[in-house]
């Protein structure tokens, strides 16, 4: 299985099918976070302590120890993932977008299940963007018959990670928030973009 694969490409080696977990291995936002806090780092230094702005400013320093790059074949063949998709440009809203489109099937998501660090929430409260929609480098997205096997595989190789829905027949994407239900619109511009393309950051 090709989880390296362009977005766009119609063909996919792997199979998803309904009844499946999905499974997100690693914290999503934190790329984006990271790009956030650099473009907007006075404000952020005004906000907090100077230790806490360190720490939002290397969010993504750790490259080596996101989930992608310490996952390879032999744990998909051993957690039974079956197809995975980055959750990079767009965050993982627009990764699940692109996993389920390719098959022309649906889900029903938890959103409160979706695993994103306090500090990278912090960061998305100051510049008012949208964590769910900003880019996620090193974090996946994946399809398993039996999602809690897969995370205990995850765990083995100190991969935190979660089991945040299922696979659904149909098209229809729900995205459930307590008890507020929504749908999985298409994909967006990544959140990231209204900080890049500000001259300067106004909180």
């Amino acid at each position: 299985m090709n989880r390296n694969r362009s977005r766009g490409e119609k063909k996919r080696p792997g199979f998803l099918k309904p009844g499946q977990d999905l499974i997100v291995a690693g914290s999503i936002g934190l790329t984006g976070a990271a790009a956030a806090a650099r473009a907007g780092e006075k404000a952020l230094r005004e906000r907090f302590s100077a230790s806490y702005a360190e720490r939002l400013l290397s969010l993504d320093k750790d490259a080596e120890n996101f989930a992608q790059n310490r996952l390879g074949e032999a744990f998909f063949r051993e957690a039974g993932v079956t197809e995975a998709e980055p959750a990079e440009d767009g965050g993982i809203m627009n990764s699940l977008w692109n996993l389920l489109e390719a098959y022309g099937l649906g889900c029903t998501i938890e959103l409160r299940a979706i695993p994103i660090l306090q500090e990278t929430v912090e960061v998305c409260e100051v510049f008012d963007i949208n964590p769910y929609r900003l880019s996620s480098g090193g974090c996946l997205l994946m399809a398993a018959d039996n999602g809690f096997s897969a995370l205990n595989a995850l765990r083995k190789r100190g991969v935190e990670g979660a089991v945040i829905g299922k696979v659904e027949k149909g098209i229809a994407r729900r995205i459930l928030n307590g008890e507020t239900e929504t749908f999985l619109d298409r994909p967006k511009p990544d959140e990231i973009e209204k900080i890049l393309n500000q001259r300067e950051v106004k909180v």
